[in-house]
């Protein structure tokens, strides 16, 4: 029962962003920019995912050190980084997941990490 009770979830939030990709195409959404302290609101995105990690042994852990503002749309990208985090910890068997910031060359990187398996490697034929 909870299996196919979780396989209705799946399979209703692959519609739901199967629709709001159809909607980016069509340029239906507009994003709402506006400034957002990557610093100070990652801690709050992996922290929503504390009691899924706990409940796996899992630990989750973020690293957001230093000042980071961005333009963006917070609710989009909230999306996506949930996305990520909801991914890592589903994938994850042992070990720990990482929520992180880090500079390169001039750039923010907002990066998940992970001890899980990965994605196999498709062999060129």
């Amino acid at each position: 029962m909870e299996r196919s009770h979780l396989a209705l979830e799946g399979a209703e939030q692959l519609l739901s962003d199967l629709l709001d990709i159809a909607r980016l195409d069509q340029d239906a959404v507009v994003p709402s920019l506006a400034p957002l302290a990557l610093h100070q609101w990652l801690p709050s995105m992996a922290a929503e995912f504390e009691p899924v990690a706990a409940a796996k042994g899992l630990k989750i852990r973020c690293r957001a050190h230093f000042d980071a503002v961005v333009e963006t749309d917070a609710h989009l990208l909230a999306r996506i980084v949930r996305n990520l985090i909801s991914n890592a910890c589903r994938y994850t068997a042992t070990g720990a997941v990482l929520v992180s910031l880090r500079r390169r060359s001039g750039h923010v990187l907002l990066q998940v990490w992970d001890s899980g398996c990965g994605i196999p490697r498709i062999s060129n034929r």
